[in-house]
């Protein structure tokens, strides 16, 4: 089990019954980012409710924003009115951006977002999430980003990229599709987890490649590179893995 705390993305496609969130809370969830708004559509209701029953079941729970970057300021402006509201514990936010493919000025829709919204919250509690895929196509540049990062991939692989506070991945809880992510530098928790620097880790009983990427916060594909390794490889107890 990874060493960081873990997140998940609720919208109103997510199951709000109390079964659903205590499933979560058995794997390790202690955080839920709850959508109270995306573009062209108001989630206020339904995460109230979210926000509500994942409060029951212990967790702590963060505003989020899913945005297509189409009208940023009209999105912000409806983002800051729902948080006004009081439903949620903690002041961090989260804001998804999801570009539609033809938009050229992404990075700048973004900044202007941003800026609207730190007029409601401090810009060290605003959490900015991007696709791999986005990142990949240079819809950003994230050396422009001064928030903390947050990368959603489709798959369980962790995102290979060294700024990621928060890794966002698609996979099923309860048999229901569900986003959980690890939140690699204690952004929601306020707990420094930051990733060792050993150059190696000891093969731990239990551990497999994947892992022990995901503890040790390092891209599949590269750990098995500086390993000489092929996945299929079985990890064994007491074997000296490189890491960096």
């Amino acid at each position: 089990m990874s060493k960081y705390p873990k997140i998940t993305l609720a919208t109103a496609m997510t199951p709000d019954t109390p079964e659903h969130y205590a499933a979560l809370v058995d794997q390790g969830v202690s955080t839920a980012l709850v959508t109270v708004h995306m573009s062209e559509f108001a989630h206020y209701p339904a995460g109230a409710i979210h926000a509500r029953v994942a409060r029951k079941a212990g967790m702590q729970t963060c505003a989020c924003l899913i945005t297509d970057l189409k009208s940023p300021v009209i999105d912000a402006r409806a983002f800051c009115t729902a948080i006004k509201n009081g439903v949620f514990t903690s002041n961090k936010v989260a804001i998804v951006a999801l570009p539609l493919c033809e938009q050229k000025d992404a990075q700048k829709r973004l900044e202007e977002l941003i800026q609207y919204v730190s007029c409601y919250v401090d810009q060290n509690d605003i959490l900015v999430g991007l696709t791999k895929d986005c990142i990949d196509k240079h819809y950003f540049d994230i050396k422009r980003i001064k928030q903390n990062l947050m990368v959603v991939c489709s798959g369980t692989l962790n995102a290979g990229i060294d700024r990621t506070s928060v890794w966002l991945y698609e996979t099923k809880v309860d048999s229901e599709d569900a986003y959980l992510g690890y939140d690699y530098y204690g952004f929601f928790s306020d707990t420094s987890y930051q990733l060792t620097l050993d150059s190696e880790y000891i093969a731990q009983p239990g551990d497999s490649w994947v892992t022990i990427a995901t503890c040790q916060g390092i891209w599949l594909p590269k750990l098995l590179e500086l390993n000489g390794a092929q996945y299929s490889q079985e990890v064994v107890p007491g074997q000296r893995i490189k890491i960096r």
